[in-house]
């Protein structure tokens, strides 16, 4: 049987056959088309440029062709710098599989935001404390000047000022200076930052971000550091008023004063923790065989200048600097004249107070300030304390408020010689002294001890160890600077002096050059003068039992006045403690003060030493 076979059959044979013949013939003849094209592109070449070419004529594409005989013709490194250096254009697949930018997660926006933010705040802060850059700049010179001269200073303490060398003493002065400048421009910088808008526009930014960023809110440190910084922005307004209107003078904190070794742990705002505040205010002297509060200590705190002279003084650098600022500010003017009507006294209790309040946002205060008698008050959440004083007495009150023992202190001192200090805490404490001189210690702590003498210096005389290891460092703890005690360096040395010294010989010569002072001769009178007081060390103990007389001239007592005050400043105390409480006598004291020496000084001991053996 025959078989037929359909034409619609065999037509997917044929197709398939018909499109392997094209494909097949598309490779071979492309190459030759190629070839074919090189010369009639070389033909173009040849063409002049001017000649026409008729829209859609063959010669049409020659650019086309050029480029491709061009192309051909170049060599491998050609070609190779060309698409190199040649841009390529993106394509939209490129362009597809390329990553995109990583948008910042919700943590790393909310954290940029805070950084921002704390910029701003820093800023604000900074502007409430100096007001102005230019002032900021001079503060910070003095900073650096302040703590280079107190790192050479950082195992002395001012409240040793007494006991330190002459040029320790020296820098410890400018010191207290560049202190009082610092705060000073601190001062005048509050005045001129009064930009309210500013401070409460930054307070509503930081209290937006709570809806902004309320999913970076879940992590605990950004949160925390949200609500630090949102603190700070609220309380802007309230430290730039604090800044303006209550910005109470004060020293820097000196960084080798702030830890005593000698002084028990204490809770922060404690009294024991603001003694060295305090012993700006309190020190104990001794006045004949009495003790007396020490009223040329508030002095030395002060570098020998005082707040008028450091306005002066800063006014003028800041026009040296070309800084200019409303100084006629009604605001600065009055606190200006409030704080330069301060004396000393008044001051280092605002020192006291500024410590005593500095965490503390709203202080109560009080002050009355009219000669003679000056007074202010403070009660924070920590402290309360009051401070009066007068020409013929002083009191100084601070109780603990927020701790759990409630300490206070009470000091107060009448120039008729009555003094009462009173320690309420761990121990009750009393000293009493008075008018006629009379001493009374009470001491109740795990057992109770009175001791009574007729004199300070008595009682120091009949129970050194109990005063020196007791008392004396007891006071010292709450802040209340002890005076001179029997084995001091200042006493020590002077003792040994009086020891060389030839008494007879001194007093004949005090009466020659006091009649040489009488001299008719300028030269003579200048020259006898100036060895009286560069020998006052020699002399001091004559010159201050020199009985009243009368003198020849006014200039003689100017003079000799000149001279006692030398040697009151730098000996009388000195010289009086070791007198009255006769340890140039004293061979238990001698016995005790050879062991403590040096070898160059012990001969002058041991020969007095013989000369007091039985």
């Amino acid at each position: 049987m025959a078989r037929r076979y359909s034409l619609f059959a065999a037509t997917p044979l044929i197709v398939s056959a018909v499109m392997f013949f094209a494909v097949a013939a598309n490779a071979f003849l492309g190459p030759m088309d190629l070839l074919a094209e090189q010369p009639q592109a070389k033909q173009n070449d040849q063409q002049s440029p001017n000649t026409e070419i008729a829209p859609g004529s063959e010669s049409a594409s020659a650019p086309a062709a050029s480029s491709k005989a061009n192309a051909s013709e170049a060599t491998p490194t050609d070609a190779a710098s060309e698409n190199s250096s040649a841009p390529q254009p993106t394509t939209e697949k490129q362009k597809s599989n390329e990553p995109p930018a990583e948008e910042p997660t919700p943590a790393q926006a909310f954290k940029s935001v805070l950084d921002e933010l704390e910029k701003e705040i820093l800023d604000l802060e900074q502007k409430t404390k100096y007001g102005m850059q230019p002032i900021e700049l001079y503060a910070t010179e003095l900073t650096e000047e302040y703590n280079s001269i107190a790192a050479l200073l950082a195992d002395k303490r001012i409240e040793n000022y007494p006991k330190l060398t002459a040029t320790d003493q020296h820098s410890f002065d400018r010191l207290n200076r560049i202190s009082m400048k610092l705060w000073y421009l601190e001062f005048i910088g509050s005045q001129l930052f009064n930009d309210t808008d500013s401070t409460r526009q930054i307070s509503r930014r930081a209290n937006g971000l709570i809806k902004d960023h309320s999913e970076a809110m879940r992590d605990p440190v950004l949160s925390k550091r949200f609500r630090d910084l949102s603190q700070r922005a609220m309380q802007l307004n309230h430290r730039r008023y604090l800044s303006r209107y209550r910005n109470v003078f004060h020293f820097m904190r000196q960084p080798s004063q702030e830890d005593n070794d000698d002084v028990p742990p204490a809770a922060e705002y404690s009294i024991e923790s603001l003694r060295l505040p305090l012993s700006r205010l309190l020190r104990l002297t001794f006045d004949g065989e009495t003790i007396a509060l020490d009223r040329n200590h508030w002095e030395t705190s002060f570098g020998g200048t005082t707040l008028k002279e450091i306005d002066e003084s800063i006014m003028a650098e800041l026009a040296a600097r070309d800084i200019e600022f409303d100084s006629e500010d009604r605001t600065f003017d009055y606190q200006k004249r409030q704080l330069l009507s301060h004396p000393p006294q008044a001051l280092l209790f605002l020192n006291f107070q500024h410590f005593a309040t500095r965490d503390d946002r709203s202080p109560r205060l009080s002050s009355l300030m009219r000669t003679p008698l000056r007074s202010i008050s403070f009660q924070s959440d920590q402290l309360n304390a009051s401070f009066v004083d007068s020409p013929t007495e002083f009191q100084l009150f601070v109780r603990e408020t927020n701790s759990g023992r409630k300490q206070i202190l009470q000091f107060e001192y009448k120039e008729e010689g009555t003094l009462m200090i009173r320690i309420i805490g761990d121990r009750n404490f009393q000293l009493e002294q008075s008018a006629d001189g009379r001493m009374r210690w009470i001491d109740i702590g795990d057992d109770t001890n009175v001791y009574e003498a007729d004199s300070f210096a008595k009682l120091y005389a009949e129970h050194p160890d109990a005063v020196e290891s007791r008392l004396l460092p007891y006071l010292d703890r709450f802040g209340i600077l002890p005076p001179l005690t029997r084995f001091d360096s200042l006493v020590t040395s002077r003792v040994i002096e009086m020891l060389k010294i030839d008494l007879e010989k001194a007093q004949s010569d005090v009466r020659q050059l006091i009649e040489q002072m009488e001299s008719g001769s300028f030269s003579q009178r200048q020259a006898a003068y100036r060895q009286l007081t560069h020998n006052i060390e020699r002399y001091a103990i004559v010159l201050d039992q020199l009985p009243e007389r009368q003198v020849s001239s006014p200039e003689l007592a100017t003079r000799l006045d000149e001279a006692r005050k030398k040697y009151q400043s730098q000996y009388r105390e000195v010289d009086g403690l070791i007198l009255r409480s006769n340890w140039l006598t004293d061979r238990n004291y001698l016995g005790k003060l050879i062991e403590q020496v040096s070898d160059a000084n012990k001969p002058f001991i041991r020969q007095q030493l013989d000369k007091l053996a039985p």
